[in-house]
């Protein structure tokens, strides 16, 4: 089974995971009753999914973020323990670009822009894997969060023959060694 840290609902190109209703209780309630979820998993989504919406309601797109976890909840789907949603890029785009970054909810920054780093790499063709879930993760910092995001813009940027080798991997690699430094 998929960590529940690695569920989310992402506002850049897919959702990832979705739930009913626009409040936090409801949202992460209904990934729970999918995944299984414990206490503390729903607590983090909890406040993830509140931290989410306060970046929405501070960059004034309260009714962008409301229209995304509509579609998302409308579009749900359980398999196997994981919740699933397709068919929201639109408002998921609308959020991000409203608030001028991608919104994650239900999850952190940190796994938000790994899991978009992972879509990318995968529709280049490259196997990322999957396995063994891994191991104790470091707690998502802003300054941790920050620098996935950049990294994030840097395989968003990049092409598949950069990230695939084929191509010149110098714009990549500058552009992940600035994320390093900084």
């Amino acid at each position: 089974m998929k960590s529940f840290a690695s569920l989310v609902l992402v506002v850049s190109s897919s959702f990832v995971l979705a739930a009913c209703g626009t409040g936090a209780d409801s949202f992460c309630d209904q990934v729970c009753a999918c995944t299984g979820c414990s206490e503390a998993e729903k607590a983090d989504c909890v406040d993830n999914f509140e931290d989410g919406q306060k970046v929405a309601d501070e960059a004034g797109c309260s009714d962008q973020f409301d229209a995304a976890v509509s579609c998302a909840a409308d579009e749900l789907e359980c398999s196997d323990s994981q919740a699933s949603v397709d068919g929201c890029t639109a408002e998921g785009e609308e959020l991000g670009e409203c608030a001028g970054k991608p919104i994650a909810v239900g999850t952190n920054g940190c796994d938000a822009a790994i899991q978009r780093i992972v879509a990318k790499l995968e529709s280049c063709g490259l196997d990322v894997g999957g396995g063994e879930e891994p191991g104790e993760q470091p707690e998502c910092t802003t300054e941790l969060a920050a620098q996935a995001a950049c990294f994030d813009g840097c395989y968003s940027a990049a092409s598949c023959e950069e990230i695939n080798g084929q191509g010149d991997p110098d714009n990549l690699n500058d552009c992940l060694i600035s994320c390093s430094e900084g």
